[in-house]
């Protein structure tokens, strides 16, 4: 999700992330139906970032407790893709979904019973201000270009999230855990140059959160993520605000 100055700040060869993405929903459209694994796949837990379906699961279950999500409740999700996340709290509450992506919302819509999905830009919400009780973002933050533009995301979502709203952000690479993850990738082989030449994740320090909820007057709460079966695990971590 970037803007016109973002998209410019990582385009390496004509690619950025927004196309990455385009693409890998254009080339799951033909499959008439979409199990979880293949929606998992499209919001980019493929090879490369996999992790375990009952790990998604288990996932899900966080960020509904997270969340304190009822029935009545307004919940979005900040960058939904194909809806493989949207899917485990759908029923919990109403469900509705931004991404920029036209193809993995058209997956969306197919999967998700009556969901709101709308193609927008994570720093320009179509939304009023105070429409959700709850906003989440699930491993999106770290293809942004940059702090500021991140910082810039959460003013956004905190505008539409109402008075003692909770606002959820999952699976953020740690940068005290970036050499790590980058040797853990070597050491299994795993081609990410190869296949993302010249694109970059944005590893975080919890600073950056804490500093975010000092100037807002907002309450945080940061977790290491914890869910087995998922190597990332104990080398990223959620933040959790309320309003």
């Amino acid at each position: 999700m970037k803007n016109k100055k973002a998209i410019s700040m990582n385009k390496i060869d004509g690619k950025t992330w927004q196309e990455i993405w385009k693409g890998k929903g254009e080339s799951g459209l033909e499959r008439s139906r979409y199990d979880l694994k293949t929606l998992m796949a499209l919001d980019g837990f493929d090879k490369l970032g996999s992790m375990p379906v009952e790990s998604w699961k288990s996932l899900g279950k966080v960020i509904a407790e997270a969340l304190e999500l009822r029935n009545d409740d307004f919940v979005l999700e900040v960058g939904c893709g194909a809806g493989a996340m949207l899917l485990m709290i759908q029923g919990r509450s109403r469900v509705f979904g931004l991404d920029y992506s036209l193809p993995l919302l058209k997956v969306a819509k197919e999967v998700l019973a009556n969901p709101g999905l709308v193609s927008g830009e994570a720093v320009c919400l179509p939304f009023k201000s105070g429409t959700f009780s709850a906003v989440f973002s699930n491993s999106v933050f770290h293809y942004f270009p940059d702090y500021e533009y991140a910082r810039q995301v959460i003013l956004e979502v905190i505008r539409v999230t109402k008075d003692n709203g909770r606002i959820f952000i999952t699976d953020i690479p740690d940068i005290s855990a970036k050499k790590r993850i980058e040797s853990r990738r070597q050491e299994l082989g795993l081609s990410y140059n190869n296949k993302y030449p010249g694109l970059q994740h944005l590893y975080y320090p919890h600073s950056f959160f804490k500093r975010i909820a000092l100037n807002t007057g907002l309450k945080i709460r940061i977790t290491e993520q914890d869910i087995k079966g998922y190597w990332y695990s104990n080398l990223k971590f959620n933040v959790l605000f309320r309003k």
